[in-house]
């Protein structure tokens, strides 16, 4: 599975996938029935001590486009990434 994880094409590097460090991950995205736009990422990630921990995100941006979602996952994968901790949950 995180082999499958690891192979992400480069059109897909955003959210999770633009963090700096090592990362498997997929996403998935699609309209609902009423148009708007949903993007989320699950992922496998590496902190600097070796830990790893998974992570979970979703978005749905407030005028529903793709575009405006992959810009909300951005921002709170950055938000993630300056926030966590090494160390395990205890210190999240």
């Amino acid at each position: 599975m995180l082999k499958l994880m690891n192979d992400v094409t480069a059109s897909q590097q955003w959210g999770i996938g633009a963090l700096n460090t090592k990362v498997a991950f997929k996403g998935g995205w699609g309209p609902g029935t009423d148009g708007a736009y949903l993007v989320r990422q699950m992922a496998v990630v590496r902190l600097a001590d070796g830990s790893r921990v998974g992570m979970a995100l979703a978005a749905r941006a407030p005028d529903g486009s793709f575009d405006s979602g992959i810009a909300a996952l951005n921002a709170l994968a950055r938000w993630v990434a300056e926030h966590i901790k090494t160390g395990g949950s205890a210190r999240c």
